[in-house]
């Protein structure tokens, strides 16, 4: 998921092959953009919030036209060969880089200017799962699942791995200042790092199980975290106090993400719902799911379908009494 940086428009990738981009103040679906062949597993706006980003299981990364809702250009790496899933994207500050990171363990950085893949960082020993620029754009942050966080200082010159998680890294993400980074890890624990020495400076430990997500305020005051406890917290980053926990969901919250003014909370769920909430209170806002196609239909004393097909149905709405 991911905020328009200037409009109240926020984007989902969804395991139906669709990008939804969603009107956050009526609730309302305003497109479907259609062109995956898989599971949508990132997007990203760019940062003027004029193109839109999306990847996933397809291996192919689409470049949208956000206003006109068609696509742009499809990044293409230099291959025959299936490059596996792009599990997390983001655009560098200056809207002129795109970083992917995915299945395949390597860390694409893509000109956008000309939609060619310019360098590819290896390193990591597992799937890339989150990938994040500094603010002032010259360091690059990915995580892994092979349990580390590695730091690339001028993209790609030098590399700081650093070590504290012992279980897949799902979410590292830059304070608004370039101070220190947040990781957040399946080993319950959300990790915050000096840049320049690769010490831990402090952990946040409050969820049970895995954290999925993570984001910071843009004042980098506050940090929200999700994972498969299905809480949301919202933590004071100077005191790393938990200031409060939201529920709502009914599965693992794997995203969750801050507006650009902070006064929203956006958490996404394998409940298949997107939650909007107020900072301030606490209050779930708005609700928001996709229909369907087979949604409220009962399978109950339906004959001749496979366990796979009717998983398959459940996913697509259909209900089993």
């Amino acid at each position: 998921m991911a905020f328009h940086p200037h409009q109240p428009i926020l984007a989902s990738g969804h395991l139906d092959h669709t990008v939804c981009l969603w009107d956050t103040q009526t609730g309302a679906c305003l497109r479907t953009l259609s062109i995956h062949r898989g599971w949508v597993w990132t997007v990203a706006f760019s940062p003027d919030g004029q193109i839109l980003a999306s990847g996933g299981d397809d291996s192919n990364i689409w470049l949208w036209d956000v206003h006109q809702g068609t696509p742009i250009r499809r990044l293409e790496y230099d291959s025959s060969a299936y490059q596996g899933a792009t599990t997390h994207l983001a655009f560098s500050p200056d809207g002129q880089w795109l970083a992917s990171g995915g299945q395949d363990s390597a860390i694409k950085l893509w000109d956008l200017h000309t939609g060619t893949c310019v360098k590819v960082l290896r390193g990591h020993g597992g799937w890339v799962w989150s990938v994040a620029f500094s603010p002032d754009g010259t360091d690059l942050a990915t995580s892994s699942s092979d349990g580390s966080v590695k730091l690339w200082r001028g993209m790609p010159d030098d590399c700081l791995t650093l070590v504290g998680h012992t279980a897949p890294v799902k979410k590292v993400v830059f304070d608004p200042k370039g101070q220190f980074l947040v990781s957040a890890g399946d080993d319950g624990f959300i990790h915050q790092w000096d840049i320049h020495t690769g010490q831990c400076l402090n952990t946040l430990v409050g969820h049970q199980g895995w954290v999925e997500s993570l984001d910071i305020c843009a004042d980098g005051r506050s940090l929200v975290s999700s994972g498969m406890d299905c809480t949301i917290k919202l933590w004071d980053l100077a005191t790393g106090m938990c200031l409060r926990s939201l529920s709502g969901h009914q599965d693992h919250v794997t995203s969750v993400a801050f507006s650009s003014d902070g006064h929203t909370i956006v958490s996404g769920s394998l409940d298949d719902t997107l939650k909007l909430w107020d900072v301030a209170t606490g209050i779930c806002l708005k609700t928001l799911r996709i229909p369907r196609p087979y949604e409220g239909m009962n399978l109950t004393g339906v004959v001749g379908l496979s366990s796979g097909q009717k998983v398959a149905l459940q996913m697509l709405g259909a209900l089993v009494d």
